[in-house]
C-alpha cells in the first residue's frame, strides 16, 4: 500500500485489490466527489501520483513475475495523459534498478505503453480470445 493512504478500497469482493484502489469510483471517493464529475479533475490533482502508483506498483508484480516484452494499460483513467510519465517515475523508483533490460533502464516509453485501442482493448481481447479458440490455437 501507499504510505498514508488510508482510502479502503471500492471492491465489492475485495476491498483494497488493484481494481477497488483505482476504479473510477475509488477516484471519485478519494476526491469527495460523483462519478459523473471525474472530467472535471485537473491533471495536477494528488489523486492522479496515488493511481500512478498503484498502476505502477501492477507493472512492476507483472515484470517481476513475468518478464513481458511489453506492459499494455488501457481503460477510461488511460485517457489521463497526465498518468503513464507519472507510472513510469514510480515504475522507476520501485525496481530500483534491479533489471538490467535497456528497454526497462532507458526506454521505458516503450516497455508500459497506453493501449492505442483506447476502452475498445477489452473488446479486441475477447475477440482475439475467440478467433484463438476458433482456429485451435491453445497459447
Amino acid at each position: 500500500r501507499m504510505e498514508h493512504d488510508s482510502y479502503p478500497g471500492s471492491c465489492r469482493l475485495h476491498g483494497d485489490c488493484i481494481e477497488g484502489l483505482i476504479n473510477s469510483q475509488a477516484i471519485a471517493d478519494r476526491c469527495n466527489i460523483k462519478r459523473t464529475s471525474l472530467h472535471e479533475l485537473s491533471d495536477d490533482n494528488a489523486v492522479w501520483n496515488v493511481i500512478a502508483f498503484y498502476l505502477a506498483q501492477l507493472c512492476a508484480n507483472v515484470t517481476y513475475l513475468l518478464s513481458p516484452e511489453v506492459i499494455v494499460l488501457g481503460g477510461g483513467i488511460l485517457q489521463r495523459t497526465v498518468l503513464l510519465p507519472l507510472i513510469h517515475q514510480h515504475f522507476t523508483e520501485i525496481i530500483h534498478g534491479y533489471f538490467d533490460v535497456d528497454k526497462i533502464n532507458h526506454r521505458l516509453d516503450e516497455y508500459i505503453v497506453r493501449s492505442q485501442y483506447g476502452n475498445d482493448i477489452g473488446l479486441i481481447g475477447a475477440m482475439e480470445l475467440a478467433r484463438r479458440q476458433y482456429d485451435g490455437i491453445h497459447h
